[in-house]
């Protein structure tokens, strides 16, 4: 049986969170709140921070004696979700992991499509466990990420712009021009599967590249040419680490340099973390970039993403109609309930 997060689980999924798989690792390594307290903020799921927990109580008919539970976290201003941890271990309990794994995924994709959520992300590592139970579960992989870390900024090399070009801090009026960025350096089919192709009625706002970080913890550094933003990096900083992304193309290494070394410059100035970075295959000559940092080279994440099936409610023309009764039918008071979404 599944059922919704109540306060007075909270001491049940603090010894779940204990054997928990993170589901998010931008989240696990820069070390937010943990799915305790994201599930004491919002009693209600979906509601308030817009976390939704969802606990699964042993079912002894299926001979699964383990409890379990996962959470999700709505993206804000957009129709998405992440999930963000899950549990049983499959490591631990690998039979009894994938029926719960998928009974608990099932059930949060409902749930999310019954709130207007379309997408749902997971980013695991490549070699997790728990990938095969995500894919049978309907969770498409999308891109592959290879995690860069660097333990301590010490000295950064002085990088300057080009003549004419200018580094500064992300504004507002950046918005299209960095989508304009973003469009013009990845792959069609990533920009569909993140859901970034935009339509005439959904322009990008400052948030557009966002997940789920507090506002007052990311930075936005771009560099300009003519009006033309060239290349970004964006910052997101927390309580264990801090994530840079990074946006550019092949031929803007120098730019690419410059919002790094800008980067690292604004990062140096907070308490001392670790800070991550993630390049994808289509930024691989990024990879240089950041050895020469001092970043070293770790391992592989897995990007996923499921889309929900809404429903459609169209208002039907009303024609007038004599009510006859016909012979077998079940009376409308009692006609069968419709079938559950899959």
């Amino acid at each position: 049986m599944i059922k919704p997060f109540r306060l007075r689980d909270s001491l049940r999924l603090q010894r779940l969170v204990r054997h928990s798989i993170p589901l998010q690792w931008e989240r696990h390594l820069t070390g937010s709140h943990s799915p305790l307290w994201a599930a004491v903020g919002a009693p209600v799921a979906w509601h308030g921070t817009g976390a939704a927990t969802y606990l699964y109580h042993p079912d002894e008919k299926l001979g699964l004696p383990l409890h379990g539970f996962v959470q999700a976290l709505k993206r804000p201003t957009r129709p998405e979700a992440d999930i963000m941890a899950i549990a049983p271990n499959p490591d631990v309990h690998p039979r009894a992991s994938a029926v719960i794994w998928q009974k608990l995924l099932n059930y949060v994709v409902y749930a999310a499509g019954e709130q207007g959520i379309q997408r749902l992300y997971i980013c695991v590592s490549s070699e997790a466990a728990g990938l095969p139970i995500l894919t049978s579960s309907g969770f498409a992989p999308y891109i592959q990420e290879t995690i860069f870390r660097l333990e301590q900024i010490d000295e950064i090399p002085t990088v300057s712009p080009a003549k004419g070009a200018v580094v500064r801090s992300q504004r507002e009026i950046d918005s299209f021009g960095l989508h304009r960025l973003y469009t013009r350096t990845t792959p069609a089919l990533i920009q569909q599967a993140e859901g970034r192709l935009l339509m005439n009625d959904n322009p990008p706002s400052l948030l557009h590249l966002r997940t789920w970080w507090p506002l007052e913890q990311t930075e936005g550094i771009v560099y300009e040419v003519q009006n033309d933003i060239i290349a970004a990096a964006h910052i997101t900083r927390g309580n264990r680490g801090h994530w840079l992304r990074l946006y550019g193309t092949s031929d803007s290494i120098l730019a690419v340099a410059c919002v790094l070394h800008h980067a690292l410059h604004i990062l140096k100035q907070y308490p001392h973390r670790p800070v991550y970075c993630t390049l994808r295959p289509y930024q691989s000559s990024f990879g240089p970039l950041l050895q020469d940092m001092g970043f070293s080279e770790g391992f592989t994440l897995t990007r996923l993403v499921k889309h929900t099936t809404l429903q459609n409610r169209q208002a039907q023309p009303v024609t007038e109609m004599k009510e006859v009764p016909i012979s077998g039918l079940i009376p409308s008071e009692y006609s069968l309930p419709g079938s559950q979404k899959q």
